[in-house]
Protein backbone atom coordinates (compact mmCIF):
# COMPACT_ATOMS: atom_id res chain seq x y z
CA UNK A 1 0.00 0.00 0.00
CA UNK A 2 1.30 3.72 -1.06
CA UNK A 3 -0.33 6.37 0.77
CA UNK A 4 0.39 10.06 0.28
CA UNK A 5 -0.46 13.30 2.50
CA UNK A 6 -0.07 11.20 5.82
CA UNK A 7 -0.25 12.85 9.06
CA UNK A 8 0.07 10.67 12.42
CA UNK A 9 -1.66 11.27 15.75
CA UNK A 10 -1.11 9.26 18.49
CA UNK A 11 -2.54 5.63 17.61
CA UNK A 12 -4.19 6.94 14.31
CA UNK A 13 -2.70 7.32 10.46
CA UNK A 14 -4.55 9.97 8.37
CA UNK A 15 -3.90 9.88 4.36
CA UNK A 16 -5.31 11.96 1.78
CA UNK A 17 -4.98 8.88 -0.84
CA UNK A 18 -3.77 6.22 -0.81
CA UNK A 19 -3.78 3.06 -3.72
CA UNK A 20 -3.50 -0.70 -3.40
CA UNK A 21 -1.42 -2.89 -5.40
CA UNK A 22 -4.19 -2.75 -8.24
CA UNK A 23 -2.86 -0.81 -11.85
CA UNK A 24 -6.30 0.95 -12.03
CA UNK A 25 -6.26 1.65 -8.65
CA UNK A 26 -7.14 5.20 -7.98
CA UNK A 27 -6.35 5.90 -4.31
CA UNK A 28 -9.37 6.85 -1.24
CA UNK A 29 -9.10 8.70 1.85
CA UNK A 30 -7.96 6.28 4.23
CA UNK A 31 -7.64 6.13 8.30
CA UNK A 32 -6.02 3.63 10.26
CA UNK A 33 -4.85 2.48 13.88
CA UNK A 34 -1.29 2.29 14.34
CA UNK A 35 0.98 2.35 17.26
CA UNK A 36 4.49 3.29 16.81
CA UNK A 37 6.29 1.12 19.73
CA UNK A 38 9.37 2.10 21.58
CA UNK A 39 11.25 -0.42 20.10
CA UNK A 40 10.41 1.31 16.38
CA UNK A 41 7.96 -1.87 15.43
CA UNK A 42 4.75 -0.82 14.01
CA UNK A 43 1.14 -1.97 15.42
CA UNK A 44 -1.81 -2.45 13.30
CA UNK A 45 -4.96 -4.47 13.47
CA UNK A 46 -3.16 -6.88 16.20
CA UNK A 47 -0.44 -7.47 14.07
CA UNK A 48 3.47 -6.37 14.40
CA UNK A 49 5.35 -4.90 11.60
CA UNK A 50 9.02 -4.34 11.59
CA UNK A 51 11.75 -3.35 9.12
CA UNK A 52 14.53 -6.30 7.85
CA UNK A 53 17.84 -5.62 7.34
CA UNK A 54 18.67 -6.76 4.15
CA UNK A 55 15.89 -5.37 1.79
CA UNK A 56 13.64 -8.21 3.03
CA UNK A 57 10.01 -6.90 3.20
CA UNK A 58 7.91 -6.26 6.40
CA UNK A 59 6.24 -9.76 7.87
Amino acid sequence: MECHGVKFAPGVMRAVRCFGNHYADEGTPAEFDLFVREDGSLAHDGQTYRRQEGGRLCP
